[in-house]
């Protein structure tokens, strides 16, 4: 994906509102926020195994696996 290619999405973590987000899930927010424009996702607590810093693969091939499974849907801006 490069930077013209940018896709857009929101982040939602089941079980909790915006208010409520733990340190984690604020952390991964913050990391995708810094990577893409925010508009719509819908995501498990796998979210932070697949964006964990054990995984080798860049961030944005993580990201289209959560896609590819289902968690999130992305929309090209």
């Amino acid at each position: 994906m490069t930077t013209s290619e940018k896709k857009e999405f929101r982040v939602t973590f089941e079980g909790n509102s915006s208010s409520e987000l733990t340190i984690a899930q604020a952390e991964t927010y913050r990391l995708l926020s810094s990577l893409f424009k925010i508009k719509s996702c819908w995501s498990t607590w796998e979210i932070m195994g697949l964006l964990g810093l054990s995984d080798p693969r860049p961030v944005d091939s993580r990201i289209d696996r959560l896609a590819e499974k289902g968690w999130i849907t992305l929309e090209v801006a």
